[in-house]
């Protein structure tokens, strides 16, 4: 097998690394509509199987490629580290990010779904995760969701936002949340909430909660000796516990 065509780039003034940089927020991201997956193991795990269109691969001079299209570009040692923000040192692939389907609140709802107006990166990516984890059948991105292929948020979902059911939603306030679950410290404990068959289950913003959304149905988690939990961890408990 021929070798493949490899590039290389050593001026930060390239289009195409200015272009890559871009990728490090959510701005770029949504405007170029590619993404940046990074981490040995999941670069690896993708390269087996991959279910996104790979748009190029970059690599430094210490590392070879890992699959044989043309888009092969071997940056400059500053600038790779520029873009391998997590610090991986391993090989770096731009994807292109797939359709992603609109959902309302109108739709019928299939089994547990998560509603997750979430700003945060770390937070989503963490309660993506969670998601996988437990099967839930959708998750609807409202316009106050962080980007969920921002850096941080595929970070912190290790790679699960490639696996994720996501949708968007619009803004969370044209959302008709009457028989959605909750969590409130205030509300009924979870052990004495009869397990549902099909439930969406908002989960809020740390700190700022889900004001303005006092229709919703609540649902506590007892704690011992502190007041409450990680709003992420509080719904990872709860799903799953409605998903067994």
């Amino acid at each position: 097998m021929s070798q493949p065509k490899i590039d290389s780039l050593s001026s930060s003034g390239n289009p195409k690394f200015i272009l890559w940089r871009s990728l490090l927020n959510a701005k770029g991201i949504k405007k170029e509509n590619l993404f940046i997956l990074s981490g040995e193991k999941l670069v690896r795990e993708f390269i087996q199987n991959p279910t996104y269109k790979i748009s190029c691969e970059l690599i430094t001079k210490d590392l070879f490629p890992l699959q044989a299209q043309k888009n092969i570009f071997e940056l400059d040692k500053t600038l790779f580290q520029e873009l391998d923000v997590i610090g991986t040192r391993f090989n770096l692939l731009v994807l292109e990010i797939p359709e992603i389907k609109e959902s309302v609140s109108s739709d019928k709802i299939e089994g547990i779904e998560v509603v997750a107006p979430l700003g945060d990166p770390k937070n989503l990516g963490a309660l993506i995760r969670s998601c996988v984890a437990f099967g839930i059948r959708k998750i609807h991105l409202t316009d106050e969701s962080a980007h969920p292929f921002h850096p941080q948020c595929l970070k912190a979902s290790a790679g699960a936002v490639l696996k994720a059911p996501l949708y968007k939603a619009g803004l969370l306030k044209n959302w008709d949340l009457k028989t959605s679950w909750a969590l409130d410290s205030k509300g009924q404990e979870l052990e004495q909430v009869p397990k549902p068959d099909t439930a969406r289950i908002i989960v809020g913003e740390e700190g700022r909660g889900l004001a303005g959304f006092e229709q919703s149905q609540f649902i506590s988690i007892p704690t011992q000796n502190v007041e409450s939990l990680n709003a992420t961890v509080a719904a990872s408990l709860l799903l799953y516990s409605w998903s067994h």
